[in-house]
This record gives structure tokens, sequence and C-alpha cells, in this order.
């Protein structure tokens, strides 16, 4: 296949088979809201945040009254003003996630740990607690 050779710009086949990718114009994202997968066993929840790129000196977990907040941020990498981007797809910025959690999830022990890009948060279910009461006669 011939293809017309454009000496500022890629050959038109190339342009054509990726579309708007290589366009001139500046194309950015700026919010950055991680996915997040919630899983129930026996004996405790499980939260998976997608947090690739993110330093995990950067993420903060914190529990108030029931609801369990991850927040953080991921930077941009290196210095954006000494290159001119073709395409900027990757979020970056500030994100912040709550989640009401159920009343049987043991608050004290919550505990967090990030590998490969993934936080994982585990909540324990507290042990169901009952006692006896006793009646009263009065009279």
């Amino acid at each position: 296949m011939l293809a017309l050779w454009r000496p500022w710009g890629f050959p038109r086949t190339f342009e054509t088979d990726f579309g708007s990718a290589l366009s001139s114009e500046p194309v950015s994202t700026s919010c950055f809201c991680p996915s997040v997968d919630v899983h129930e066993g026996e004996s405790e929840y499980r939260l998976d945040f997608d947090l690739p790129g993110v330093d995990p000196a950067n993420v903060a977990v914190k529990v108030d009254k029931q609801v369990l907040t991850i927040s953080g941020e991921r930077k941009v990498e290196g210095d954006p003003a000494k290159a001119r981007a073709w395409r900027v797809e990757r979020s970056t910025g500030a994100f912040a996630r709550s989640f009401e959690l159920p009343d049987d999830a043991a608050l004290d022990q919550i505990s967090a740990t990030s590998r490969n890009g993934v936080l994982t948060v585990l909540v324990p279910k507290a042990e169901p607690s009952s006692r006896k009461i006793q009646v009263q006669a009065t009279s």
C-alpha cells in the first residue's frame, strides 16, 4: 500500500489506523476516581482499589462513625512544561471515596496494604455479642 508522506507528520495510513490518537489537538483528562471492588467473606469485608501510579505515602485511610474514607493523590510524573504532550489520557489529581460500613464491622481492627498498584482494605466482622439479661421482679 502506498502512503502519503507528510514531512511534518506521520504517513496518512498510520494516522488513519490510530484515528484521533495522533491528533495535533491537545487532549487531557484531569479527574481521577479509582475503581473499587467490594467483597464480603465469612469473617471480613474486602475493598480492593485500583491505584496505579499512586505512592502509598500519598494515600490516607480513615474511619469515622461507620464511614470508611480513602483519599489521596496521583501526581503528574516528570515536568509537563518540558515536553509537548500529544495526548494525555492518564488522569491525575486528588481523589476521595467514602463507604458506609455495616453495623457488624470491627472498626478498631481495619487494616490496609498496598501491592502492585492495588490498595486492599480489610474490615473484619465483629463477633456477634449477646448476653443474658436478668428480669427483675417488682412488687
